[in-house]
C-alpha cells in the first residue's frame, strides 16, 4: 500500500520527517528494483530475437549451394529418380557437404605454400654466419650502427658471445675517418675521442674530469644562431660530439651520470643572456670536480684508512686512485701494516706499487693467479671501482670479482672505495650484457719471449678475448666506503635517489 492509502484511515498525528523520507527512499529503491528486472527481461528477449535470426541466417546461407546441388542431380537423373522421400534427399546433401569440406581445406593448404615469410623472400641480403648473432640482438645492433657518426672498420675476429659489445679495433684519425680540421666536431673532443680509444686516458675519474673540461671548452666556443639561446640549442649541437666520443670508446658509468648532470643544468639556464650562462655553466663544471671527484677521493680516504689498524695486511688489486690515497693517508697518520698489491696481466699496477714504496709501505707483489696463497695472512681487502649498480653489485676492472670471492672464502671483509658520482640506476647482474673489450693484442704483449698467439689473427679457429670489466655481486661486498661514509651496499639505490 502508497503512503497516501495509510494517511486515509490515520487518524492520529501525521508521520514526522523522518519517517516520510525513509518511506520515499523505500518507494525509490523498489521502482529501481522494478526498473533492473524489465532491462533484464528485455536484454534475455534481445538475445534470443538475436541467436534466432543467427540461426536463420545459416540455414539460408547454407539452402543455396544444397539447392543447386540437388538441381544438378536432379537434372542428370531419371524420372524415378525424382520421387525419392524427403529425408534421402536431406541424407545425399549431407554427403556431398561432407565430401566438399576437404576440398575447401585442399586449395587454403595450396595457398600457404605461396604466402612465403618476409625472411625466405629476403635471398639477396647479405647476412653475417650465424654464429655472430648467437647471443645478439639484430634490431638493437642496427639501431646503434644507424646512430654511429663515424664508421669504424669491422672487426675481423671476433668471440661469438660477447659480439652483441663493440669490437675492438686500433682507432686511429685515419681509421675513424676524420681529422682536427673536421668541420662538424670540435678539435677538442676529437683529441679527447682518440686518447680515450688509444688508451691514453684511463680510470673513470680521468675520463670524467677530461670529458667535462671538453664541455667546458664547447660551451666557451658555442655561438648559438639568430635568435637562439644557449639552453635551446647547444643540446642538439652537443648530441654529434657524444656520439663521437661514444663511436671512439663506449661511456664510462662516470661520464654518463657527468653528461645527464650537465645536461639538467643545461635547462636552468633558459632565462639567462649568453655570457651569464656559459659562466654558469663554467662555475657548475668546476663544482662538480672539485666536490664529487676531488673532494670526495679525500673524505673517502680517511674513511677507509680508519678501517686500518697496526699489523693489519691489506690485500689492493691493481690501480685505484681512492685506494693509493687511503693507504696514503693511513701511512701519515703513523700506522703500521703490510700490503699485498696482486695485479693483472697487464701489470698497470706496477705504477701504484712504486708510489706505495717510496711513501715507506711494505708490499708484497703478486699476479691474480697466485692471490689464493697470500689471502691466508689478509685482514683486509680494499677495491677500487667504476660504478655501483642499484643492486648493490660491484661494477670494476676485470678480476676484482676474484677477490672478493676469495676474501668472502676466508672470512676476510671487503671494502670498495666508489665516489657516489659513480652510483647508477642500472642493474645488472652479469658481465657479458654490458662490458667493454680490451684490445686482443694485449694479451699477447704479456709474454716477454715470442708469444705463440703472435700470429692469432690468421689462425681461423682462434680468437683472443680481453674484457675490462667484470661484475661483483653484493654477497662479497661487506661496505662502500663513500664522502658520504661506510654504508652497505644495500644503500646504493638510497644515495641514487638522494643525489637524483
Amino acid at each position: 500500500t502508497s503512503y497516501k492509502s495509510k494517511l486515509d484511515g490515520w487518524s492520529g498525528s501525521p508521520p514526522s520527517a523522518e519517517e516520510q523520507m525513509l518511506m520515499a527512499q523505500r518507494q525509490h529503491a523498489i521502482a529501481q528494483q522494478q526498473q533492473a528486472a524489465q532491462l533484464l527481461k528485455h536484454e534475455q528477449q534481445k538475445k534470443k530475437d538475436m541467436s534466432a535470426s543467427f540461426a536463420t541466417m545459416t540455414l539460408d546461407a547454407a539452402t543455396p549451394s544444397a539447392a543447386t546441388s540437388s538441381s544438378a542431380a536432379n537434372s542428370s537423373k531419371s524420372a524415378p529418380a525424382q520421387a525419392k522421400p524427403a529425408k534421402q534427399q536431406q541424407q545425399q546433401q549431407q554427403q556431398q557437404q561432407k565430401q566438399g569440406k576437404p576440398k575447401q581445406k585442399q586449395k587454403q593448404n595450396n595457398k600457404k605454400p605461396n604466402e612465403t615469410p618476409k625472411k625466405k623472400q629476403q635471398k639477396g641480403e647479405r647476412r653475417p654466419p650465424s654464429s655472430q648473432l648467437q647471443y645478439d640482438i639484430t634490431h638493437d645492433r642496427k639501431k646503434a650502427d644507424k646512430a654511429r657518426i663515424v664508421q669504424l672498420a669491422p672487426s675481423a675476429k671476433h668471440v661469438a658471445l660477447f659480439s652483441h659489445l663493440p669490437q675492438f679495433e686500433k682507432a686511429t684519425s685515419i681509421s675513424l675517418n676524420v681529422g682536427f680540421a673536421a668541420p662538424e666536431f670540435h678539435s677538442v673532443v676529437v683529441a679527447l675521442g682518440l686518447k680515450l680509444a688509444d688508451g691514453v686516458i684511463r680510470g673513470g675519474n680521468d675520463c670524467a674530469v677530461a670529458l667535462l673540461r671538453a664541455l667546458q671548452q664547447l660551451v666557451r666556443d658555442f655561438v648559438p644562431p639568430a635568435r637562439g639561446s644557449l639552453a635551446h640549442d647547444f643540446e642538439s649541437y652537443l648530441k654529434p660530439h657524444i656520439q663521437f666520443l661514444i663511436d671512439c670508446r663506449p661511456l664510462t658509468v662516470s661520464m654518463a651520470n657527468a653528461i645527464k648532470y650537465f645536461k639538467v643544468h643545461i635547462g636552468l639556464t633558459l632565462d639567462q643572456e649568453l655570457s651569464e650562462a656559459r659562466k654558469t655553466l663554467h662555475d657548475t663544471i668546476d663544482t662538480y670536480i672539485t666536490e664529487r671527484v676531488l673532494l670526495a677521493g679525500k673524505v673517502i680516504a680517511k674513511h677507509a684508512a680508519s678501517k686500518i689498524v697496526n699489523d693489519d695486511v691489506v690485500m689492493i688489486y691493481s690501480t685505484a686512485d681512492c685506494v693509493e690515497m687511503a693507504l696514503a693517508e693511513a701511512q701519515q697518520r703513523g700506522t703500521r701494516f703490510r700490503v699485498v698489491m696482486c695485479d693483472d696481466s697487464t701489470r698497470q699496477g706496477m705504477v701504484t706499487l712504486r708510489r706505495l714504496v717510496k711513501l715507506g709501505i711494505e708490499c708484497d707483489y703478486v699476479l691474480l693467479s697466485g692471490a689464493s696463497y697470500k689471502i691466508a695472512e689478509v685482514t683486509k681487502v680494499l677495491l677500487g671501482c667504476e660504478g655501483m649498480m642499484s643492486n648493490g653489485a660491484c661494477f670494476a676492472r676485470a678480476g676484482t670479482a676474484a677477490i672478493a670471492m676469495l676474501a668472502h672464502a676466508q672470512h676476510v671483509p671487503v671494502i670498495v672505495l666508489c665516489e657516489t658520482y659513480k652510483f647508477c640506476e642500472r642493474v645488472q647482474l652479469d658481465s657479458i650484457t654490458q662490458n667493454e673489450l680490451l684490445d686482443p693484442d694485449a694479451i699477447v704483449r704479456t709474454f716477454k719471449q715470442e708469444s705463440p698467439v703472435a700470429d692469432w689473427r690468421s689462425v681461423p679457429d682462434l680468437t683472443l678475448l680481453a674484457l675490462r670489466y667484470d661484475i661483483t655481486p653484493i654477497t662479497f661486498v661487506n661496505a662502500v666506503a663513500t664522502e658520504v661514509g661506510l654504508i652497505p651496499p644495500t644503500s646504493v639505490p638510497v644515495v641514487v635517489r638522494e643525489f637524483r
